[in-house]
């Protein structure tokens, strides 16, 4: 496999950064009671979260937290490959995401109950969101997109 470009491999790295930033995100908001817990309830503010909390056991939650990151991983590798579809597909897939990410943000920010969990979560989704944006522009950057054209 021949080097990828630089602004490919920033823009990979970024991604992976991203990733690494959400699944700790949702893991430490988890374990140290951010507002979508069980425990606390909910103060209207983030009901999908806390359905999603009261309806999966902790471990359960964690598996699936570590799927997620694995698969997103995977699509961010087949980027850094050159696999021109994976590129298509990590766009659109990261729009989606990264709106997910902006109302997880405005979740955490207008629940009354602020707890660690939530401050954690909070600051390690707004990394996942710079680092997503910055993956976005350098992936499609005019240097980057011959890596794309080639056949693979």
């Amino acid at each position: 496999m021949p080097e990828p470009p630089v602004p490919v491999r920033h823009a990979a790295f970024a991604w992976w950064g991203a990733t690494a930033c959400w699944f700790l995100g949702s893991l430490f908001g988890r374990l140290l009671g951010g507002h979508a817990t069980p425990a606390l309830g909910t103060s209207g503010a983030g009901d999908r979260d806390a359905l999603l909390a009261a309806t999966l056991p902790a471990p359960v939650a964690v598996l699936a937290f570590v799927i997620a990151a694995g698969l997103w991983a995977s699509l961010v590798y087949g980027v850094y490959s050159g696999v021109g579809w994976a590129r298509v597909v990590l766009a659109i897939a990261g729009a989606v995401g990264v709106f997910d990410l902006v109302l997880q943000l405005f979740s955490v920010v207008a629940s009354s109950a602020h707890g660690t969990g939530d401050l954690v979560r909070g600051l390690a989704f707004l990394l996942a969101l710079g680092l997503s944006l910055a993956g976005f522009t350098m992936m499609f950057r005019t240097d980057a997109a011959p890596y794309f054209a080639r056949r693979r």
